[in-house]
């Protein structure tokens, strides 16, 4: 997908916080379905999205009513979301169980590229083995960040 800053397709139970997300031609920070999976429960908050086509969207392919029990905006720096007030709209500790929301247009990318088409990456030497490396889930890797600690990064 070109245009887009940070996608949260289809996840459950995601986090997106302390960000500066800015420049992006479609969507700053979008939440919406992927393969046929709908997202639930996912938190955006305290970050600071400007500068973006729309720096805000919780939308599904098909549009229309969208059920968004857990799901929260918060706290967030933003012009522009879709569905409009999207922080007011969807607040931490509760709101609607649906909310109606539209569909964003997707950019086509740039002249000569298809997404399907593009060339492997080069060789990554920081991944020495990554080719005949046994798969795993990538849940709980490891000791959980300290949430606290985490702020928005300063502008440029």
């Amino acid at each position: 997908m070109f245009g887009y800053g940070i996608v949260v397709g289809g996840g459950s139970d995601d986090l997106v916080t302390a960000n500066r997300v800015s420049g992006n031609p479609t969507v700053g920070i979008l939440v919406g379905d992927l393969a046929g999976f709908q997202p639930a429960r996912d938190t955006v908050k305290t970050t600071d999205v400007s500068a973006n086509g729309t720096d805000l969207a919780l939308t599904l392919h098909a549009g229309g009513p969208f059920p968004v029990a857990g799901t929260c905006f918060a706290a967030n720096t933003l012009l522009s979301s879709l569905p409009p007030a999207i922080d007011t709209a969807l607040p931490s500790g509760g709101g609607p169980s649906s909310v109606t929301v539209g569909l964003l247009a997707s950019p086509a990318p740039p002249p000569g590229v298809v997404d399907a088409r593009l060339p492997a990456p080069p060789v990554q030497p920081s991944m020495p083995g990554a080719s005949t490396a046994q798969a795993h889930d990538a849940i709980r890797l490891g000791a959980a960040p300290d949430r606290s600690a985490v702020t928005v990064p300063a502008g440029r």
